[in-house]
């Protein structure tokens, strides 16, 4: 069984074998045409160069699986991640090389260029982690980068501590989240609430090109109905009587997004008001947090 997420996945290796054929093919057909051995080495350096270039995140993650998970991020980590305190054996071996091929693939960064300090980095990759446990051959689904804002809310204009703005899932940018809104995910004792979850969800939902709640292009064609028909009259019913925080309430793409907070934080409490949508997040995430959650209780 695959222990993380894959080094190098197989549509990677399909385009490697193809562009590498191409190049191989081209040489050798101007090396007929030409007669001139020094297109063989021309051909070898672009060859070389292609696959330093192509293999170069894939040689980071090996050299970061092999590094030691160290004892400091176990710490974190289990102070601030339920799920992460509620997991062992092979399941926490994956989560913990995810959280450190995470770090060594994807820039977590403040916008004024200062660097994050690292309780936060470990405690955003081990958010990622947790959703990713149970799809070890997904990839994150947003841009290389997690953009953290120094305010606890931010407006639509980017304005630092106006609005009531935690988090942005901006349909073809990196995440960008408040750090009020981190702390408040992970650092305070609330239930349901988490806006790295919130903001994920919505990006799994943007990868067909429009947020309705339904994430079309990690989903089997036979069940989008099936989503669609839970996921409007959830919403609906949400809106009459907030079983869920009101948000939920505002379009299907936001009632999917605070579903998958409580499929997280809460999972009990999802399943108990609305066991079918519990069910679409468990067959999607190919996770069951209620038993994983209740286990070490």
């Amino acid at each position: 069984m695959n222990l993380q997420m894959k080094v190098i996945y197989k549509i990677d290796k399909i385009f490697l074998l193809i562009n590498s054929a191409i190049i191989i093919f081209s040489t050798l057909i101007f090396f007929f045409i030409f007669e001139n051995p020094i297109i063989l080495f021309f051909g070898l350096f672009i060859e070389l160069f292609y696959l330093v270039i192509a293999l170069r995140d894939k040689f980071r993650r090996i050299k970061a699986i092999k590094r030691k998970f160290p004892e400091k991020w176990r710490e974190i980590l289990s102070k601030n991640l339920n799920f992460y305190r509620a997991i062992d054996g092979e399941r926490k071996s994956r989560f913990e090389n995810d959280v450190k091929i995470f770090l060594s693939s994807y820039r977590i960064e403040r916008i004024e260029g200062k660097e994050v300090d690292e309780k936060k980095k470990i405690i955003i990759a081990g958010a990622v982690a947790s959703m990713l446990n149970g799809r070890p051959e997904w990839e994150p689904p947003f841009k290389d980068s997690i953009v953290i804002y120094p305010a606890n809310t931010i407006d639509k204009e980017f304005n630092m501590n106006k609005g009531n703005i935690t988090g942005m899932a901006p349909k073809n940018g990196p995440m960008i989240i408040t750090e009020g809104g981190l702390e408040y995910s992970f650092f305070s004792k609330k239930d349901s609430y988490n806006v790295i979850y919130h903001e994920i969800a919505h990006f799994f939902d943007w990868e067909d090109g429009e947020a309705g709640g339904i994430p079309m292009t990690r989903i089997l064609p036979s069940k989008i109905e099936r989503w669609r028909r839970i996921i409007h009259r959830e919403w609906i019913r949400v809106r009459r009587k907030p079983y869920l925080r009101s948000y939920a309430g505002t379009n299907e793409a936001e009632f999917f997004a605070v579903a998958t907070e409580y499929f997280f934080e809460n999972p009990s409490l999802l399943k108990k008001n609305t066991p079918e949508v519990y069910e679409l997040l468990k067959d999607f995430y190919n996770l069951d947090t209620v038993n994983i959650l209740n286990s070490k209780r």
